[in-house]
Order: structure tokens, then C-alpha cells, then sequence
């Protein structure tokens, strides 16, 4: 089983477990966060880029993003 169907398989059940957490109203107030990470992170992905043909995506952007809008709800 490729890694493309355990997302799939894993991500209804954990949806229907935060989609109580996750309102419209909660998440509307995570926008500004959320825009300020994105463009910090798109910053230092530019940054790393000068100069270079290619640049890993995951490290400089995928991967810390999700975990930074994760700690703003601690």
C-alpha cells in the first residue's frame, strides 16, 4: 500500500475528529497568522533559492508551515 492510500484511509475519521475545533469562526481568526507564516516561510524559501537551480520545498516551506499554525492554538 503506496503512501498516497494510508492518507487517504486516515484522513476522514481524523476530518470528522476536528472538524468540531476547526469553525469557521476559529479558523477566520487564524488568517492574518496564517498569511504572516505563509510569507515568512515564502521569505526563506526565496532566500535559499538565489543562486541555485533547485531548492527543497518540503524543508523550506511544506514541513513548517503546518507545525506553526499548529503552535499559534497552544
Amino acid at each position: 500500500m503506496g503512501i498516497e492510500c494510508m492518507v487517504i484511509m486516515l484522513t476522514a475519521p481524523f476530518r470528522d475528529m476536528v472538524s468540531g475545533f476547526f469553525t469557521d469562526d476559529y479558523v477566520e481568526q487564524l488568517v492574518p497568522f496564517i498569511q504572516e507564516t505563509v510569507q515568512r516561510y515564502l521569505g526563506e524559501l526565496i532566500e535559499a533559492h538565489k543562486g541555485k537551480k533547485a531548492v527543497d520545498l518540503v524543508k523550506y516551506f511544506a514541513l513548517p508551515i503546518p507545525s506553526k499554525v499548529h503552535d499559534v492554538q497552544n
